[in-house]
């Protein structure tokens, strides 16, 4: 179940090249993401990163990633590649964004429990809240699996560890598999987006059968954006 975690609290730590360096350390803020007004909710220019913590008890640890500012194509799509870092182990974590689409190429748990990757469609910065989207992840492990997404809200400001981001949009994707004739959930992801930064926080509620049986947060706690 660590590795589980480790693993997904990736999940959309996004960019889009930007102009301006940016870089915020401290908890202060006023609603007012150091953004240009232009920048979309995923950066990947050269060297901009990303520090996050678990803010459970479960771990604690600290996670960061850093856009390469290289492309790699897989499976026929380009991806923009990032460096990770968590628990001392290094790795690599791809994003990509298709028109008003963003994607996160990462691991998650199929149902026989084993890690697999995914391509996870987790936003779209144009929509209203209430828009909803379908995304089949194919056959994994031979069991048919989708996520089911949402846009909860947007535009707001979010406060995360005392700092406050504004042009938020908050979407909800729901991991479930096909079996025994139907569809049971697996995992409900939260993620909230600031527009110019990329991920700001992800709360991760892993289930079995529409039970919980473990949720935690992921937060951002320092980042630059080059």
């Amino acid at each position: 179940m660590k590795k589980l975690f480790s693993t997904l609290s990736i999940a959309l730590i996004l960019f889009s090249s930007c102009q301006k360096e940016v870089s915020e350390t401290n908890n202060g803020g006023n609603g007012q993401n150091p953004s240009p007004t232009n920048a979309d909710y995923q950066p990947t220019s050269k060297d901009s990163y990303w520090k996050y913590q678990d803010s459970s008890s479960y771990t604690g640890k600290e996670e960061i990633l850093r856009s390469t500012g290289t492309t790699r194509n897989i499976d026929g799509l380009v991806w923009n590649e990032l460096n990770r870092l968590f628990d001392g182990v290094e790795s690599k974590a791809y994003v990509r964004k298709d028109g008003n689409k963003y994607f996160i190429r990462s691991k998650a748990m199929s149902s026989s429990g084993t890690m697999v990757e995914v391509n996870s469609y987790y936003l779209n910065d144009k929509e209203p809240v209430g828009f909803k989207w379908e995304h089949s992840l194919g056959s994994i492990n031979g069991v048919p699996a989708r996520f089911l997404g949402e846009i909860i809200e947007r535009d707001i400001n979010y406060t995360v560890k005392g700092k406050t981001y504004s042009s938020v949009i908050h979407t909800r994707l729901i991991l479930q598999y096909y079996i025994m004739g139907r569809f049971s959930t697996w995992a409900i992801y939260d993620y909230y987006i600031a527009k110019g930064i990329g991920v700001i926080r992800l709360v991760s509620d892993v289930q079995i059968e529409g039970i919980s049986i473990l949720k935690t947060a992921t937060n951002l706690i320092e980042y630059s954006i080059k």
